[in-house]
């Protein structure tokens, strides 16, 4: 059972919302969304799969993040990123530090560098540098939602996956980056579970330019691709 939402947020944009549960005769299960679900998702048998995690460029303090309290982030088995945009990375070190997510996360080795640059420049323009202490998980417009010490704690816990690389996740899912375009190294998610393939992809770009190629077309294709609305 297959399952694509997209919902509208009345907050000055559309957001994305994608919940997908695969449901066998027999185990492994999976389920896997972007966090702004329409509603929380039943607990799996097997894995939960975040895709990417960012905030609302728009907005500030807590009006920036993603609906995580629909989400028991607990539950999560892993984080997988496709790139360093705000929109897409920014709320990691405010889920490591600020929830009980203790799952694993995933980026490409540039994505990673990149992140953990634009990211401490965003914290100490939020105000939220060392030695700063609004980011009690309670920040309004304008407060931190993190410090340095949440990022640091977020980038040691991510784990790098080379495009074309593929990492078990145990319980018979398998999960391949591929090259999105976009900007460097942007990435594409392949999950493989019980035959199926799903294709998660953020922004991405089929037209090569001076300095990236263009997305991969990955062999076989996917079964399912999630991908966003934009594009």
């Amino acid at each position: 059972r297959f399952v694509a939402s997209l919902a509208w947020r009345e907050r000055a944009r559309w957001q994305k919302t994608f919940i997908a549960g695969l449901r066998n005769a027999r185990p492994p299960d999976l389920t896997l969304f972007n966090p702004n679900p329409l509603k929380k998702p039943s607990k799996p048998r097997g894995k939960t799969l975040m895709f990417d995690c960012g905030i609302h460029p728009g907005l500030s303090g807590m009006a920036s993040l993603p609906f995580f309290d629909e989400v028991d982030l607990e539950t999560v088995d892993a984080i997988l990123v496709t790139h360093f945009h705000l929109d897409h990375c920014a709320a990691l070190p405010y889920v490591v530090g600020l929830t009980r997510f203790d799952g694993r996360i995933f980026m490409t080795h540039p994505t990673k560098a990149i992140t953990a640059s634009l990211l401490r420049d965003f914290v100490r323009v939020s105000k939220g540098g060392q030695g700063n202490q609004q980011h009690q998980g309670s920040a309004g417009a304008g407060q931190a939602l993190y410090t340095e010490a949440h990022l640091d704690a977020a980038m040691a816990k991510t784990e790098l996956l080379d495009f074309h690389a593929t990492v078990d996740l145990g319980g018979g899912v398998r999960v391949t980056a591929y090259r999105a375009g976009h900007v460097l190294g942007a990435a594409m998610f392949m999950v493989e579970v019980a035959g199926l393939r799903v294709l998660y992809t953020g922004d991405y770009s089929r037209l090569a330019d001076r300095h990236l190629p263009a997305a991969d077309l990955p062999s076989p294709p996917p079964h399912v691709l999630i991908v966003e609305a934009t594009y």
